[in-house]
């Protein structure tokens, strides 16, 4: 049998690849445990193309911080583009594909994220193919199920810019000055107690030392402090209460109960002497009246009483009476009143 001769068949499509650079760092990063891997496009894209033509490749990243490097390598080799992002490129990258959707035949978006479902049922709602090309370890289920294919990036489609920094030498030198951090805590506080101790040995050994500082210079200063320390203790201490039992009263407190007393019998004075004064003028009062007192009193005219007065009504005066005004009725003429020729009734 003769082989069969398979035609070669040319495909013509339009392909555009959209990067979530953060995304797929990462996954490479966990995939290595190296943080210095970058995605080595020479390799990559041609595995994504297959033969078909790229139209857009847009690399999107968080942050303002974009190497120059990076940007100038796109550019030059695949008339790619670097856009920064505010926060995280979800948003960006959903907005750019859909402006693509109609313009392109296949889409091919660099992630493993599963919020970008909801992105790829609409593009596919708009008759555009959709792959998916990321880390399989990281990349959601669901995001594979809904793509049309998927390219799985392994460790060959990347490269390190510098020394291997893997995350468990990170992990074992962190751990080591903990533990350095902890030893020279504990030879301070050693230390410390050695001191203490030493110092307190110095003390027990010497006494007198102790006593001697104690000690301090006589100066007529303390002299006249002692003197009157001694004047407060020989003087007699005050009675608590005014009238306690078994204490006579000082001497101040009979003067004041001597000037209370004295207090009292003046105003008794004072009450009597207002009494009698008041007896005088009374008898004054019921003196009989003099010659001069009887003809002031005849000079003074009495007050005249206000009296209400009332209306003068004679007897013999008829009364007013109102005149009612009845208005009269105006008669119908008879027949003597009216003549032959009135017809006006």
């Amino acid at each position: 049998m003769s082989e069969i001769d398979i035609p070669v068949v040319r495909i013509i499509q339009s392909v555009a690849i959209l990067i979530d650079g953060n995304n797929i760092e990462r996954s490479l990063h966990s995939m290595t445990g190296d943080d210095n891997v970058m995605i080595n496009f020479d390799n990559l894209i041609p595995k994504l193309l297959r033969g078909r033509g790229l139209s857009r490749l847009i690399y999107f990243r968080e942050g303002n911080q974009i190497s120059s490097k990076l940007a100038n390598r796109l550019l030059t080799n695949y008339m790619g583009s670097v856009v920064p992002c505010h926060k995280s490129a979800d948003i960006p990258l959903s907005i750019s594909a859909t402006q693509i959707a109609r313009k392109v035949d296949t889409i091919i978006i660099l992630s493993g994220d599963s919020d970008y479902v909801e992105l790829l049922r609409h593009l596919k709602g708009e008759g555009v193919r959709i792959e998916i090309a990321a880390v399989k370890a990281t990349t959601a289920q669901i995001l594979v199920d809904e793509a049309d294919h998927f390219v799985e990036i392994s460790e060959e489609d990347s490269f390190s810019l510098g020394p291997k920094r893997s995350n468990s030498n990170k992990r074992s030198s962190s751990k080591s000055s903990s533990s350095r951090s902890k030893n020279s805590n504990s030879s301070r506080s050693s230390n410390s107690k050695d001191t203490s101790s030493r110092s307190s040995g110095n003390k027990d050994s010497n006494p007198k030392e102790s006593t001697n500082k104690e000690v301090k210079p006589e100066t007529p200063a303390t002299k006249f402090v002692e003197k009157a320390m001694q004047k407060k203790a020989e003087k007699p201490k005050r009675a608590t209460g005014r009238n306690t039992k078994g204490k006579s009263p000082s001497s101040s407190n009979q003067q004041k109960q001597e000037q209370h007393k004295s207090e009292l019998v003046k105003k008794k004075e004072t009450k009597e002497n207002r009494k009698s004064t008041r007896k005088q003028s009374n008898k004054k009062a019921d003196e009989p009246v003099t010659k001069t007192a009887k003809k002031k009193q005849a000079t003074r005219k009495p007050a005249a009483k206000k009296t209400t007065r009332k209306p003068v009504t004679n007897k013999n005066t008829p009364k007013k009476v109102p005149a009612v005004r009845n208005p009269q009725k105006r008669a119908r003429p008879t027949a003597r009143e009216m003549g032959d020729d009135d017809l006006s009734y």
